[in-house]
């Protein structure tokens, strides 16, 4: 509460990148996709042998795609 950036609380990248702190505090909070999928093999693979990434990735456009509509009114 104390830093008083208009930035400090924007979650959009696109806001995000005009300031002059970007990544600054945030270094792997931004990972690619592929990446993301490699962290779950790594961390998951074990425990989770029958994960599906094609499910998990048509999860997530069916969450996007709530939140979407959840909103538009």
């Amino acid at each position: 509460m104390k830093d008083k950036s208009k930035y400090i609380h924007l979650t959009n990248n696109c806001f995000q990148m005009h300031s002059e702190k970007y990544q600054e505090h945030e270094v792997g909070n931004q990972i690619p996709y592929e990446t993301f999928l490699q962290y779950l093999d790594q961390t998951y693979g074990k425990i989770y042998t029958d994960l599906s990434k094609s499910h998990l990735r048509q999860r997530m456009k069916d969450i996007m795609i709530d939140c979407h509509l959840a909103a538009k009114n």
